[in-house]
C-alpha cells in the first residue's frame, strides 16, 4: 500500500525516496500487499455466488514475472493473448491447466505452442480460427478444450478504445455464428465446451455487465437445450477502479448478486479474467523533476519519465493522480507535468496543482500505474526501458532491470553488405 508517514510517501514500510536512491528513476514500484488485498476482495465476491469459480489474471495488464508469481501464489491462473504472455505465465510458475488463451489473432505457431503446453482453454474468436485449430489439433493428435467468445452487442460505456462488446468491434462472434461453430466442432479434435465474453475495460457501472450476462446466460441455456455441453462460462474482466476522487468503485456485493441472478443453477465453472482491478492501485511510477519551465502562457514541470514509460495519458487522455513524495504546506501552482519525448502528446497532466516551491531534483509519484503501465512501455527516442521494483513490508528488490541503450543496441546489426 502507498501512504504518507511523517509527510514522506512510503510503499508499504519503505520510503520511496530510498527506492529512488537505490534503483534510480523513472521507476515502477509495486506493492505485494495491495495486490493481495485486491485479490482477496474479488475472490470473496466470487465465492459468495455459491458457484464454482476460477480467476485468471489478464496478463496484458501487468506481465512482470514477480507480479505473476505473487498472483500464482494467491491462487490465480492466467488469461493470455499471445504466445509471449503464455511463456511469461509459465515462467512465473503458473501451471498450464490454469491458463486461458484469448485474443483475435493467434498464429498457427501460437496455437501449436498452446496445445503442446497443455493449457486449459482456448477462447475462439472466429469460425476461421476454429477451422485452423481443428486442423492443428488433429495433426498433433490432441483433444483441446475451447470456448467461443460471443459478442453480445453491449455498449460498455467506457473509453472508445477499450470498448470491446459492440457488434462493430473486432472481438468475438454473434450468437448465430457461435451456434454454427458449436455444430461444426462436433466430433472433431476441438472440444467446444464453453462460451466467453468480455465487453470492455474500466467499467464503473454494473448495467453493461447485467446486459452482457443476460445475453450470455440465455445463450448458455439455449445451447444446453440443443444438446450441447456447456461446462464453462467465461465472464471476462472489465471491473474498473477509481482513478479520480469523484469516481466510485463497483459494489462487489452487487456484482455477486448479478452473477447469482444470471447463473443460478449453472453446474459448470464460472471463469473470470480480472486485470486492472487486481494491480492498478498496487503500482506507482516514481519520477524526478528535471526542470521547472515558466513561460508567458503556463508553467511546465519537466520530469525524467515520459510517455514511453507510461502511455495511458497520451493514448487515452487518461487521468492519473500525481503527488509530491515530500508533502508540504506550500501554496500550489497550476502546471503541466510533461516528459522529454519530442511529441506534444508527451504530457502526464495539464493544469494540475502542485506545490509552487517544487524544484529540480524533487520526486513525484504518478499513482494508479500498476495496470497497463510497464506492459505498454517502450524505448521511443532511444530511451532506457523503465525499471521495476516489488515491495512487501520492509523487503524490496528489482523485478525488471533498466534496459539501457548499450543493451538495446546489442540487438541491432549492420548487414555485412553495408560494411
Amino acid at each position: 500500500m502507498f501512504h504518507y508517514s511523517n509527510h514522506i510517501l512510503h510503499a508499504e514500510d519503505v520510503a520511496v525516496a530510498e527506492l529512488a536512491a537505490q534503483y534510480g528513476t523513472p521507476l515502477y514500484i509495486y506493492s505485494a500487499s495491495q495486490i493481495t488485498q485486491n485479490y482477496q476482495k474479488l475472490s470473496d465476491a466470487l465465492t459468495a455466488t455459491g458457484l464454482k469459480t476460477t480467476m485468471h489474471f489478464a496478463v496484458k495488464a501487468n506481465y512482470n514475472l514477480a507480479v505473476l508469481h505473487h498472483l500464482k501464489n494467491l491462487g490465480a491462473g492466467a488469461d493470455v493473448v499471445s504466445g509471449g504472455e503464455m511463456q511469461r505465465a509459465l515462467a512465473a510458475g503458473m501451471t498450464a491447466d490454469h491458463i486461458i488463451f484469448s485474443g483475435v489473432a493467434k498464429t498457427d505457431a501460437e496455437l501449436r505452442a498452446a496445445l503442446a503446453a497443455g493449457i486449459c482453454q482456448i477462447n475462439l474468436e472466429s469460425a476461421e480460427e476454429l477451422k485452423h485449430l481443428q486442423q492443428i489439433a488433429a495433426a498433433m493428435n490432441i483433444q483441446v478444450d475451447c470456448a467461443v467468445r460471443i459478442n453480445p452487442d453491449v455498449d460498455a460505456n467506457t473509453h472508445a478504445k477499450i470498448n470491446t462488446g459492440k457488434s462493430e468491434h473486432k472481438f468475438g462472434v454473434d450468437i448465430e455464428t457461435a451456434c454454427q461453430m458449436f455444430n461444426t466442432a462436433k466430433g472433431s479434435a476441438v472440444n467446444l465446451r464453453g462460451i466467453a465474453t468480455h465487453i470492455g475495460s474500466q467499467l464503473l457501472d454494473l448495467q453493461p455487465f447485467d446486459d452482457a450476462f443476460a445475453v450470455m446466460a440465455s445463450f448458455m441455456r439455449e445451447l444446453q437445450q440443443a444438446g450441447h455441453t456447456v461446462d464453462v462460462c467465461d465472464i471476462g474482466g472489465g471491473i474498473g477502479v477509481p482513478y479520480q476522487s469523484h469516481e466510485k468503485s463497483i459494489d462487489l456485493g452487487l456484482f455477486t448478486q448479478l452473477l447469482k441472478k444470471h447463473f443460478a443453477g449453472f453446474g459448470g465453472t464460472l471463469a473470470s479474467e480480472p486485470g486492472r482491478f487486481l494491480v492498478a492501485n498496487a503500482g506507482v511510477l516514481l519520477t524526478r523533476v528535471e526542470f521547472i519551465k515558466r513561460t508567458a502562457h503556463k508553467t511546465f514541470v519537466i520530469v525524467d519519465a515520459a510517455m514511453n514509460d507510461l502511455m495511458r495519458p497520451a493514448m487515452y487522455d487518461a487521468y492519473h493522480p500525481i503527488d509530491p513524495v515530500q508533502q508540504t504546506s506550500a501554496a500550489t501552482m497550476a502546471c503541466d507535468i510533461v516528459g522529454g519525448i519530442c511529441e506534444t502528446s508527451d504530457i502526464f497532466a495539464a493544469a494540475r496543482q502542485l506545490p509552487e516551491n517544487l524544484k529540480s531534483g524533487d520526486l513525484l509519484a504518478i499513482g494508479m500505474a500498476g495496470a497497463y503501465g510497464s506492459t505498454m512501455s517502450n524505448t521511443y527516442n532511444a530511451r532506457n526501458l523503465v525499471a521495476e521494483v516489488m515491495v512487501n513490508g520492509v523487503h524490496h528488490g528489482i523485478c525488471r532491470e533498466r534496459w539501457d541503450i548499450q543493451a538495446q543496441m546489442q540487438l541491432d546489426k549492420i548487414p555485412s553488405w553495408m560494411k
